[in-house]
């Protein structure tokens, strides 16, 4: 497409050392609130049909002309990301429902729809992965990057689908031998993404400071700004030209947030019996634990953002070589009817949600080894990493990562 020439206009009032003066907009979500580490904010923008041309935007990406400058919002100024990447098409924003092995459903391809139309069906070994109503609307996506949408059901384990889309999604999403099913808010189409990276040195993401420079943004949250970029024209560089032309038709209909942290530090702890203090060695569960005794932890970002997935670093001091024979007295002499071994501690972890405690997972090991195939006890390890993925908690209370708008002209 050809590059308009714009003067510019004033979309974020005047122009100060903090707010630039570009034609873009911006997002809100108190999900951007993120104090430390190394963090990754992925932006996805989900379009109405037809009005993101995605040949246009795909020429723009490789010819290497980067269209977009992006600020994200702190205590003092705006920070101006140097670096960060976009793309445009179809994308997979949750977690699937269900994962099939490519023995458990089968895809029929109904050939007079000119290969547009099917039925997949479920094995009969697969009882408890039935069709229902609840489906119809829904996409699976297969190895191949498909994405299909259930039209209807023939029988409990037969389903109508409709190819509509060739998916656009990063390496590693897909695995070769699952086709996956989504909730039809699980997957963006014809979307533009933006990948955002701030490592451990870079400023704290706050709510901007109120002035007159973003009164059009009035807000208690963080804000991510994308305008569109002064580029200099080829022939002459005094001239600034903006993509205003390939953008101005864009109607948003909503967006999803999506950020992953890692290095959080900032967090409150205690146990049973008092407050701990992060920066010295301290006994999580006290001086005497036993079978209940607790460990709690707390941090804001933590608290303000409905969590996906959450991984707990330990690094534990004075650890014995192993278990078993550190305790090989209590268990030769019975004083405990069983023996101890490396994996006989572990702990449950619970999730305060409306003021109920919510179990997460199954219990885990608090230790772990570093195998050593030369000796019969295998050697404690002084670190262990814990990691939880299923937050599918009815009523979870933080549903704020993802943001419905009213059709919206973004440029």
């Amino acid at each position: 497409g050809t590059v308009a020439k714009l003067e510019r206009l004033k979309t974020f009032g005047n122009q100060t050392k903090t707010s630039p003066n570009f034609i873009g907009f911006a997002v809100s979500s108190p999900v951007l609130l993120l104090t430390e580490g190394q963090r990754n904010i992925t932006l996805t923008f989900a379009s109405q049909e037809k009005t993101l041309n995605q040949e246009t935007f795909s020429k723009i990406i490789e010819s290497q002309i980067k269209p977009f400058e992006i600020y994200l919002s702190s205590e003092k100024q705006w920070i101006k990301l140097e670096s960060f990447e976009y793309e445009i098409g179809n994308f997979i924003v949750e977690e699937p429902l269900k994962s099939y092995t490519n023995t458990q459903l089968s895809l029929n391809l109904n050939a007079a729809a000119n290969g547009n139309s099917a039925t997949v069906s479920i094995s009969e070994n697969a009882e408890s992965n039935n069709f229902d109503n609840n489906n119809i609307g829904q996409f699976l996506v297969d190895n191949d990057g498909k994405i299909w949408k259930i039209i209807g059901l023939v029988n409990s384990k037969t389903a109508n689908v409709q190819q509509i889309f060739q998916g656009n999604f990063l390496k590693g999403t897909i695995k070769n031998d699952t086709i996956n099913l989504y909730r039809s808010s699980g997957i963006y189409f014809n979307s533009l993404q933006f990948q955002l990276q701030l490592d451990s040195t870079q400023p704290a993401i706050f709510p901007p400071i109120p002035d007159e420079s973003n009164l059009i943004i009035e807000t208690l949250y963080p804000v991510v700004k994308i305008v569109l970029k002064e580029i200099s024209s080829e022939n002459n560089t005094k001239e600034k030209f903006l993509y205003y032309e390939q953008f101005k038709s864009v109607r948003l209909e909503k967006v999803n947030i999506q950020v992953k942290v890692a290095g959080v530090q900032d967090i409150k702890l205690r146990n049973d019996n008092s407050i701990l203090n992060i920066k010295t060695p301290f006994q999580p569960f006290g001086i005497s634990p036993k079978v209940g005794s607790g460990f709690y932890f707390t941090n804001q970002e933590i608290s303000q953002k409905k969590l996906d997935s959450l991984t707990i670093k330990i690094e534990w001091m004075g650890l014995p070589k192993d278990f078993a024979t550190y305790y090989q007295a209590y268990s030769s002499t019975e004083v405990i009817p069983n023996a101890i071994a490396n994996n006989s501690f572990k702990a449950s972890l619970k999730l305060l949600n409306n003021r109920s405690w919510i179990d997460i997972e199954t219990d885990k090991q608090l230790f772990s080894e570093e195998n050593n195939t030369s000796e019969e006890n295998n050697t404690l390890s002084n670190q262990i990493h814990l990691n939880y993925k299923n937050f599918n908690i009815p009523d979870y209370s933080l549903e704020i990562s993802n943001l419905e708008t009213d059709s919206d002209e973004p440029f």
